[in-house]
C-alpha cells in the first residue's frame, strides 16, 4: 500500500472519529429540575405547607418547585398586611398570612386546581357538604367576607369553607341567612389554620 493510500485512510478514520462524537464522556454532572408538587388541603396542611412552615417566601418558594411565590400585600378597611401569593401559570391558586411576621395565620385557597383531600370541592353546594341538615358553628364573614358565610369543616375544625349566595341576598351585614337558603350556598373558598394546640385551649 502506498504513501496516498495511507494518508485518505488516516483521514477517513479521522472524520468517522470527529462525527461519531468518539473520545473521552462528559463528566460533568447534570442537575434535574425538582418535580412540582401537588398541592390538597388536609387537616395538617396544605401540600408541603404545615404549621412549621415560616412565613418566608424564599423558603417557601424553595419547597414548591414549579410555582410562583411573591411578597404582596392585602388591604383590610384600609390597612395594609403583608401576604404570600402563590401563583400557578399566571393563576392565583394560595393566599398565606402571617400570624405575626414569622409564622403561618391562614392559607387561602383560591383555586380548584389544589385538591381537598377532605372532599368538597370549591363550587360544591352548602347541603352537598352537610347532608344531614346539621347546623355547625356557621358565622357571618366579615371585613373581606362580609356577605359571606364562614363555616367549619365536618371533619377537620380548623379547616374552614367559606360560603357565597348563589342569588342576590338582602341578608343584612352580619347576618348569618335562614338554614333553607344557605343550604344552597356554593363553596369559594377553602381556609386552612394550624390547629391550636391543648396547650392553648387551656
Amino acid at each position: 500500500m502506498d504513501t496516498r493510500s495511507l494518508r485518505f485512510i488516516g483521514c477517513v478514520a479521522v472524520g468517522v472519529f470527529l462525527f461519531t462524537g468518539a473520545g473521552p464522556a462528559d463528566k460533568t454532572p447534570k442537575s434535574t429540575p425538582q418535580e412540582k408538587p401537588e398541592l390538597a388541603v388536609s387537616a395538617e396542611g396544605v401540600g408541603p405547607l404545615n404549621a412549621k412552615t415560616p412565613f418566608d417566601a424564599a423558603l417557601i418558594q424553595e419547597v414548591l418547585p414549579g410555582y410562583v411565590v411573591t411578597n404582596d400585600t392585602s388591604s383590610t378597611e384600609g390597612l395594609q398586611s403583608p401576604v404570600i401569593k402563590v401563583l400557578d401559570r399566571q393563576k392565583e391558586i394560595l393566599v398565606i398570612t402571617p400570624a405575626d411576621r414569622k409564622t403561618i395565620f391562614s392559607i387561602r385557597v383560591k383555586s380548584g386546581d389544589v385538591a381537598n383531600a377532605l372532599g368538597p370541592e370549591l363550587g360544591s353546594a352548602y347541603s352537598e357538604i352537610y347532608k344531614r341538615g346539621a347546623a355547625p358553628h356557621c358565622s357571618a364573614g366579615k371585613e373581606e367576607e362580609s356577605g359571606l358565610v364562614v363555616c367549619p369543616a365536618p371533619s377537620a375544625p380548623n379547616v374552614l369553607y367559606v360560603f357565597e349566595s348563589t342569588e342576590p341576598s338582602d341578608i343584612p351585614d352580619g347576618k348569618l341567612p335562614p338554614q333553607k337558603a344557605l343550604r344552597t350556598w356554593s363553596l369559594i373558598e377553602i381556609v386552612w389554620k394550624p390547629a391550636r394546640s391543648k396547650k392553648s385551649d387551656q
